[in-house]
């Protein structure tokens, strides 16, 4: 692994302006997760074990999230699904779908992508 391309959570706060707390204990998760690799010593940290357009937002929330995936009806436990659905069971069905589907269909490659288009240069 090149060291020259790994970062350590420091480095990942400040490129992200993230407070270090928040970042300090992801880059351990996503090593044990196979998401990234880590190098130690000098020069060491963490780089993505895969191409970013590789790594989908799902693997990442799959492996480091955990979401409650239920679809939780505002009229209250145990109406939808039971006889009647309520007045907003197919809409909060379709937001279920987007937040599901989004996530699956998503990679990594949007950041890269959208940082190229901040440094000004043409990322297609």
């Amino acid at each position: 692994m090149s060291a020259a391309r790994c970062l350590g959570s420091p480095g990942i706060a400040r490129r992200r302006g993230l407070p270090q707390s928040v970042i300090a204990k992801i880059p351990t998760m996503a090593s044990a997760a196979g998401l990234v690799e880590g190098a130690r010593g000098p020069g060491g940290g963490y780089r993505l074990s895969r191409a970013p357009g590789d790594i989908t937002l799902f693997d990442i929330v799959e492996e480091l999230g955990r979401e409650d995936e239920r679809i939780l009806c505002p009229f209250g436990p145990g109406r939808c699904g039971h006889e009647k659905p309520c007045p907003m069971h197919d809409a909060l069905t379709g937001i279920y779908g987007e937040r599901t589907r989004f996530p699956r269909e998503t990679s990594l490659a949007i950041f890269t992508e959208a940082e190229s288009r901040a440094d000004g240069v043409n990322a297609a």
